[in-house]
């Protein structure tokens, strides 16, 4: 049996059918068809959205004793994070008095690295900061 006869098991079942259903669709024997689900813990139930990749809309297989999964994979979750997630804070960087927007709950004072260095060591410090550490 194919990863892709597996999915294709998983996804038939999933929408309710029978087994005598998927074994003609997919030209297989019931028997293998009602195996495959018993071993794998393949249940008759509807799909609902936690069954669902919130970016690409696959079918997910969760894994017991695990907690749900949102997303088929690192990919997919990058990709919906790149394309709905928002910085949910703002604030005016103390060095260069522009403002700048960042996730999570702590609150920042600069706008990045080279603010900070430039505002507590001087001018100088963060270009000789990175000559010190390419040597």
């Amino acid at each position: 049996m194919t990863t892709g006869q597996k999915n294709q098991i998983t996804h038939l079942r999933n929408l309710g059918h029978t087994y005598a259903d998927i074994s003609k669709v997919l030209n297989m024997s019931e028997s293998t068809v009602k195996s495959f689900c018993w071993r794998n813990k393949v249940q008759n139930k509807p799909i609902s959205e936690k069954d669902i990749c919130r970016n690409c809309r696959s079918f997910l297989v969760h894994t017991p004793d695990a907690p749900p999964r949102k997303f088929c994979s690192d990919k997919c979750r990058f990709e919906w994070w790149r394309k709905y997630r928002k910085p949910n804070n703002s604030a005016v960087c103390i060095c260069c008095e522009k403002e700048f927007h960042y996730y999570g709950k702590a609150t920042r004072k600069y706008c990045s690295q080279r603010c900070c260095i430039k505002h507590r060591f001087g001018e100088d410090a963060y270009d000789q900061k990175s000559i010190t550490a390419r040597d």
